[in-house]
């Protein structure tokens, strides 16, 4: 999938450092916890240099990427 993307000129970032995005916690009600957990994995994003509009980010669930918004 990296390569076909890259051939069609879509730049590529994945972040080592992305954890849980408190998607769990939230559902289940724990709200602060989810709060602080999700601080975290968009710290880490925030920390790249990307355009959300221009760059594909691998994230690693799909539930994930259905909760994400590009800002």
């Amino acid at each position: 999938m990296a390569r076909v993307l890259r051939k069609l000129g879509v730049d590529l970032i994945y972040s080592e450092g992305q954890t849980c995005c408190g998607q769990p916690a939230f559902n289940s009600g724990f709200f602060d916890e989810a709060r602080t957990v999700a601080r975290y994995f968009l710290d880490v994003f925030e920390k790249e240099s990307w355009d959300c509009r221009r760059t594909f980010a691998f994230i690693r669930d799909r539930a994930v990427r259905g909760i994400l918004r590009c800002r």
